[in-house]
């Protein structure tokens, strides 16, 4: 997404939820919006994203490694 490589998260968040909305199985964007809110802070959007990411991709090493990193940073693991 060229607003998130500009540094623009609000308008990359918007542009992921868009996504979302359109192809709620986008894996990619899932994990993609779930990077940025991690980056933002928001670890419960950020988890919440990863796993919906995971049940449309559930063949996904690369998905799977996120939550886990995810839960092992916040001490859930």
């Amino acid at each position: 997404m060229s607003a998130l490589d500009a540094g623009d998260e609000q308008h990359a968040s918007q542009l992921f939820q868009q996504a979302i909305t359109a192809c709620p199985t986008d894996a990619s964007a899932r994990r993609q919006y779930a990077e940025l809110l991690w980056r933002q802070g928001d670890d419960s959007g950020a988890r919440s994203q990863i796993e919906q990411a995971i049940t449309h991709d559930q063949t996904n090493p690369e998905l799977h490694l996120r939550a886990g990193e995810m839960l092992l940073e916040l001490g859930n693991l």
